[in-house]
């Protein structure tokens, strides 16, 4: 049974790890850990730094598991892109949606310059993009690139 671990816990690997006496190469094959990420930690006090997660799925990539990360909600488009273009080097899948219920206001000329750097990704990474983000760019998902998928992804093919 393939299992996906989201979390917005950094630095969890090691006591994780113990619970399995050491024997965890089987779980390589079964396996995602994702972190959510927004580059604003001010916007999740008590949760460990934005810069602390990645170091955790960098940690998680170079053992072999697959890693992806959920860029929700946007807080601002720049600072997505900043995550990302930090993670292309740990990062097997991203996921990205926007806040809901009206929390910040987007600017569509920018989403839609998002949207161009995210298609100029070096290495065509997989990428998903949520309803929300798609109703607000007015795009058609069957006129993206192949390296954008669709919602049911299966990270473990």
């Amino acid at each position: 049974m393939n299992v996906k671990l989201l979390t917005k816990y950094g630095g969890f690997e090691d006591s994780f790890f113990n619970l399995f006496n050491g024997s965890v190469s089987a779980l390589k094959e079964h396996v995602a850990f994702g972190v959510t990420l927004t580059c604003h930690n001010e916007w999740e006090p008590g949760a460990p730094s934005n810069e602390k997660r990645i170091e955790s799925m960098r940690k998680l990539h170079s053992l072999g598991y697959r890693t992806f990360e959920s860029d929700e909600p946007i807080i601002d488009f720049k600072s997505t892109m900043k995550m990302i273009t930090e993670t292309l080097d740990c990062c097997d899948f991203y996921k990205i949606g926007l806040m809901s219920g009206g929390g910040v206001k987007y600017d569509l000329k920018k989403g839609r310059k998002f949207l161009k750097g995210l298609k100029r990704l070096p290495g065509q990474p997989k990428i998903y993009l949520k309803d929300s983000l798609v109703s607000f760019l007015g795009i058609d998902r069957n006129m993206l690139p192949r390296n954008f998928v669709e919602r049911n992804y299966n990270i473990f093919k």
